[in-house]
């Protein structure tokens, strides 16, 4: 799945973590198929209302996940961490790819970012 250029990464309150928000896009069969995943660039990531609960980017919900943020604005209602693991105090498979490339805006800082093996804060061109 691929989003570019949109304004439609939207944040809204209500997940299955009644106290955390992730982004609201589709599951697309991806469980199904090792090499998918999503990849989201130059895009505006921005609250759909005003949100009261912690919220991330997204986590990592299955073995070989793939997600990549390039590129794109992040505003001020991510929490630092950026990232937080399906299941609580348990790291994601060391198969995930989890990445942020070049983003921009009060969301964008990474030095605070989740640690796990598999995720890259700030991947380079090389």
């Amino acid at each position: 799945m691929l989003l570019q250029s949109s304004k439609t990464v939207s944040y809204s309150q209500g997940s299955p973590w009644k106290s955390k928000t992730t982004p609201s896009l589709p599951k697309v069969g991806l469980n199904q198929i090792k090499n998918t995943g999503i990849s989201i660039q130059q895009c505006q990531m921005t609250p759909f209302d005003n949100l009261t609960v912690p919220t991330f980017l997204g986590r990592p919900w299955r073995d070989h996940a793939t997600t990549v943020i390039m590129q794109s604005y992040i505003g001020d209602f991510l929490d630092p961490l950026g990232w937080i693991p399906w299941e609580p105090e348990t790291d994601p498979p060391n198969t995930t790819f989890y990445a942020e490339y070049q983003n921009f805006g009060p969301g964008s800082a990474i030095d605070k970012r989740a640690g796990w093996l598999g995720f890259l804060p700030n991947i380079t061109y090389d």
